[in-house]
């Protein structure tokens, strides 16, 4: 006797047809239960229906291929704008800048994605800003989210900027992020100081 997918223990994925006429997608097991009394072998299905299994996992697969195509369109918008964007996840880690966030901060993209957003900041302000996030975190106050704020920032090079940032939250399936957009003031307030 040959076995094939007889008492294969993993089973055998078959599509089967209810009686109304929808499709299945189903999970057989054969097993030989005996003889009759002619010796001839007698056999035991057993069927498992994976129809909604296989259906839950397509529409995952696609969602996470939509996912990706919403994230390359984004990654594609945001390389084009000429201010400096960062977006960061619900950590304060980076995940995202555009060329020009690079070349304001000096930092290049790899060695930014990965950082918290505290590099970009001078060493008196990273407390400030970890006591902020906390307060947020613990009251959902939010004193710089869809607000205009001045401050200054911190290059690679040690050298500080001048900024007009505006914060944005959003939340997908990924997870919440903030996206950070920049404005270089720094030669305004050159020219502000050098008037005084």
């Amino acid at each position: 006797r040959k076995a094939g997918i007889i008492g294969n223990t993993r089973g055998r994925a078959i599509d089967g047809v209810h009686k109304d006429g929808s499709n299945l997608k189903l999970i057989i097991n054969i097993s030989i239960s005996g003889d009759d009394q002619k010796n001839n072998p007698l056999f035991t299905a057993l069927f498992q229906d994976v129809t909604e299994q296989i259906k839950a996992q397509q529409a995952e697969k696609k969602r996470q291929a939509d996912m990706e195509q919403i994230l390359a369109a984004q990654a594609e918008v945001l390389q084009k704008l000429n201010a400096p964007v960062i977006m960061a996840n619900e950590a304060m880690i980076i995940t995202q800048v555009n060329f020009s966030a690079q070349q304001t901060f000096g930092y290049t993209e790899d060695e930014m994605i990965g950082q918290n957003v505290t590099i970009l900041m001078k060493p008196c302000d990273r407390k400030n800003h970890h006591n902020y996030v906390d307060n947020y975190r613990n009251t959902g106050i939010q004193k710089v989210i869809g607000l205009t704020r001045r401050l200054e920032g911190l290059r690679k090079d040690g050298s500080v900027i001048s900024l007009i940032l505006n914060m944005a939250k959003s939340k997908d399936a990924n997870g919440t992020k903030y996206i950070a957009i920049f404005q270089d003031v720094s030669a305004v307030t050159a020219d502000d100081d050098s008037t005084i």
